[in-house]
């Protein structure tokens, strides 16, 4: 049996900003004769350890993977490293007499961590002989796998770090991540993450550490790779700080002036509404039947701390309001400058909303039906992943949308009282079956179907409700339905 391990240290240098390196080394449940008292007797040395990965994990090795000797502090019982949870029999039952050691084990560094640690996960599962990988390198895959996320909905900005360097201000370009769940996530793996990962670093820090790292290197690798037609469309102080393309070089051209107006958009960029704990909400409040192009996209207050906190605008607004003082005092006295700067951001993601800020109260906006419909496909989830409060009605959620579909159904009659049940699961009974169109749970008629097929529009109002559409689908099913019932 073999077990992966997996940790990350940060770069020991005088650098301003410090790389980091994740690296894996490998435990057997054979002991090796060693020559160092402190060489662990467990570990794959560098042979059989470079065999197995190349072999075993598929990992083509070049110049980016370094690998060597390192000292890591493990667990020791009597003299010697005790083995990992999934290769351990028996644990010592006396916890005083473990003490945490220096071992030496051979290590081979990632050169593309949250890529690499994916395949490994993968091949130690469910390709490779023999092979687990241990807790700590679990906790790393999927810590590394939850900052895809990050990546996938560009929840980062290029941003600029100043450092005094004899009596001279040097700018350094890094990307910050602005994802409104990165704190969370932070949060949570510290309470998750095993002693082993942390190699007595501060939790936070080496997660922190890891993150930003990672995500730094992948972009560095990708903008040093967009076409010279993008660096032509790129002006002004932006392309001062883009052209680092190394991350521990200062920009040549950035001055403090330059820097000012940059931090000053980067703050309007991500601004948030201060450390009060508003939160700007957007609730869809679906048409009538007989108006199907009147909905409405309300706008309202709510608190990050209580969720439960909700403030429509259209009841603040008026002068005479009994909820305006309420609501000053739970935020601060600049409610109305910090609900109009989160609208205009909002904005920028959702251009819509400019048209209900054309007023000096702005409390909602109509959608169209089509607008409805991108709105609920696309652009609140969007907005709710840039940390604003979002409410639909529930069948009008992706989990609670009901949606068109041909299900099977059994086409006897219920069996009488005195029949067993094994003839009631004899083979007549188990064949005898037939197709039926369906709306959820809902039966629906040849007829019904038809009109919904015939219908020109994205949303339907089905029997109280509003049903998404996919015209080309229902089309399909219909067809497939005649088939099965001229058989």
């Amino acid at each position: 049996m073999k077990v992966i391990h997996g940790f990350w240290t940060p770069t020991d240098t005088q650098a301003f900003i410090q790389s980091g390196r994740f690296s894996i080394w490998v435990e057997s449940d054979e002991t090796r004769r060693v020559s160092k008292k402190t060489l662990h007797p467990y570990h794959l040395t560098e042979k059989p350890c470079l065999d197995f990965i190349t072999q075993e994990l598929s990992l083509t090795l070049t110049t980016d993977n370094a690998s060597g000797y390192r000292g890591l502090q493990l667990p020791t019982y009597k003299g010697e490293p005790l083995p990992s949870p999934e290769l351990a029999v028996v644990l010592p039952e006396d916890d005083e007499a473990v003490a945490w050691l220096p071992w030496e084990v051979f290590c081979v560094d990632l050169a593309k961590p949250i890529k690499d640690i994916n395949n490994i996960h993968f091949l130690a599962c469910y390709q490779a002989a023999n092979t687990r990988v241990a807790s700590d390198f679990l906790f790393w895959y999927y810590f590394s796998q939850s900052l895809k996320n990050i990546l996938y909905k560009d929840q980062f900005i290029p941003a600029l770090l100043a450092h005094e360097v004899k009596k001279k201000r040097e700018f350094y370009r890094y990307w910050h991540i602005v994802s409104p769940q990165y704190e969370s996530l932070l949060h949570q793996a510290v309470s998750q993450m095993p002693l082993a990962c942390s190699l007595g670093y501060e939790p936070e820090s080496l997660l922190r550490h890891f993150a930003e790292v990672c995500i730094s290197d992948i972009l560095d690798y990708a903008l040093s790779r967009l076409p010279a037609t993008f660096n032509d469309k790129v002006r002004g102080n932006l392309s001062l700080v883009l052209s680092s393309i190394q991350l521990n070089k200062p920009l040549a051209l950035m001055t403090d002036a330059l820097a000012t107006k940059y931090c000053q958009w980067q703050h309007k960029l991500i601004g948030k509404a201060t450390d009060t704990g508003l939160q700007l909400g957007f609730q869809l409040y679906e048409a009538k039947p007989s108006e199907p192009e009147q909905w409405l996209l309300a706008f309202f207050i709510g608190s990050q701390q209580d969720p439960s906190t909700k403030y429509a605008l259209q009841d603040y607004w008026p002068p005479q309001s009994a909820q305006k003082a309420l609501v000053k005092q739970q935020f601060g006295a600049h409610v109305e400058q910090q609900v109009l700067l989160q609208l205009a951001l909002a904005a920028k993601i959702y251009p819509k909303l400019w048209d209900g800020m054309e007023t000096s109260r702005p409390d909602s906006v109509c959608l169209s039906l089509d607008e409805a419909f991108e709105f609920l496909k696309e652009s609140a989830w969007v907005l709710e992943d840039a940390g604003y409060k979002i409410v639909i009605p529930a069948w009008l959620t992706p989990k609670g949308r009901q949606r068109a579909k041909l299900r099977m159904r059994t086409a006897g009659k219920s069996p009488a009282k005195n029949t067993s049940a094994t003839s009631y699961l004899s083979l007549d009974n188990l064949i005898d079956y037939q197709y039926e169109l369906a709306m959820g749970e809902h039966s629906v008629s040849p007829e019904e179907w038809q009109q919904l097929v015939e219908s020109k529009t994205p949303l339907v109002h089905f029997r109280g409700q509003w049903v998404e559409l996919d015209r080309d689908k229902n089309a399909r099913n219909v067809i497939a339905l005649a088939a099965t019932t001229a058989r």
